[in-house]
């Protein structure tokens, strides 16, 4: 926020404003995001949701007006009190006044204080403006109540006595005193000067008039102008690029949004964040022979597993870390996959290797006497490869032992 000081000199007093260039619709650009990360690894199905607020500007100057008068000083305590010790405002859209204890702070003839201070609101908004005169509680030893009235120049003519003008009024009271102030739905965006006037034993009726005894202090209402259009432009990952304030459908990584169109371009990152990859499960072939069952596991992975008989896991045979597959009649592969919530692993090739049964040829001698010996040899075995005979177990038993 920057700073501007304008020096206004009219009658014999110089006024000083301090003109706040508040980027506001209710203050500078903030940028807040919400985000979901993505929820499994490898996935796209993050998003980003942005919420902008503020960029308006208060710009302007409260019109010159007059100078109150007054004939006693308000600076004699602890003798007397004649003066505004609080005024404070609460509900105000984006900034509200605090000045408490603030004393006489003016001197004669004026008793007048330009406070500078600025109560920042928006069109057709509203707020509560309180007021209170110095009191038993202020160490002054004699009371002086004091009754007070408001006025604002909503057309920042420099006149505060046009219809509408005075905006409250209040009989005399040491009370904490308060009213709403309702800023006009179709009020042009600018500053605007509020006058708060006290004066001894009565309502002050005129901003300006000559007073016995009282002080007046001004203040400034400012009306923030509506939000500039903003244009948004997104990169990420990826060769990732939009132009929408919010973005989905996103990959893990570092996303940058630069927001133009209200001066300075700003820039906002966002990281997209994945969980870790689901672990493949292990799982060794299986070896069968004709009439057996292949039973298949798998390990070192979490959650459920799952078997699948296609390498693009559509056809779903089985879950658990161990299946059996019956009577395997042909040499083939399976597929796990592990399963952890919505997450899943890569798919695990698990094959089945199937040996068919031998056919072997014997020969030797037909006859065999008692007591003689005889050769039979066996051949012209084969087996599918890659299988090979290594060696041949002979049974002469018609019940095979």
């Amino acid at each position: 926020m920057k700073f501007f000081w304008t020096a206004l000199s009219f009658t014999t007093i110089t006024h000083i404003f301090l003109n706040v260039t508040a980027q506001n619709n209710c203050g500078p650009i903030t940028v807040n995001h919400s985000q979901t990360n993505v929820s499994c690894y490898g996935g796209s199905d993050g998003t980003i949701n942005i919420t902008v607020t503020g960029g308006s500007t208060v710009t302007g100057t409260p019109a010159p007006t007059c100078l109150p008068t007054y004939t006693q000083t308000c600076a004699s305590c602890p003798i007397t009190w004649d003066h505004i010790n609080h005024v404070y405002t609460q509900g105000a859209a984006c900034q509200n006044i605090t000045n408490m204890n603030s004393g006489c702070s003016g001197t004669l003839p004026h008793n007048y204080t330009n406070t500078g201070l600025e109560v920042i609101v928006t069109p057709g908004s509203s707020f509560t403006l309180y007021m209170q005169s110095a009191n038993n509680t202020t160490g002054c030893s004699s009371q002086y109540i004091q009754g007070f009235g408001v006025w604002i120049d909503w057309n920042n003519n420099g006149i505060l006595t046009d219809p509408g003008e005075m905006i409250m009024q209040f009989a005399p009271s040491f009370a904490l005193l308060s009213g709403v102030v309702n800023v006009p739905a179709s009020q042009p965006p600018g500053r605007y000067r509020m006058r708060v006037r006290c004066r001894y034993l009565a309502i002050p009726t005129d901003p300006c008039a000559q007073y016995t005894y009282g002080e007046t202090e001004d203040y400034v209402v400012a009306v923030v102008g509506p939000p500039p259009t903003l244009t948004y432009s997104w990169t990420g990952p990826n060769g990732f690029t939009a132009n929408t304030e919010d973005i989905s459908g996103l990959a893990a990584g570092t996303y940058t949004l630069t927001i133009t169109g209200a001066g300075t371009p700003i820039t906002y990152s966002v990281t997209i964040t994945e969980p870790p990859a689901v672990p493949a499960p292990s799982a060794q072939p299986v070896i069968v022979c004709p009439g057996q069952s292949a039973t298949l596991t798998a390990s070192g992975s979490t959650g459920q597993y799952n078997w699948y008989a296609d390498p693009q896991g559509s056809i779903l045979v089985g879950s658990g870390a161990s299946i059996t597959i019956p009577n395997v009649t042909q040499s083939t592969t399976y597929y796990v996959q592990a399963v952890n919530g919505s997450c899943t692993s890569a798919l695990t090739p698990v094959p089945i290797n199937f040996y068919p049964a031998p056919t072997v040829s014997i020969t030797g001698d037909n006859t065999i006497c008692p007591g003689a010996s005889f050769t039979l040899d066996a051949s012209g075995s084969s087996v599918a490869a890659p299988s090979t005979i290594t060696q041949y177990a002979w049974d002469f038993t018609s019940d095979g032992t």
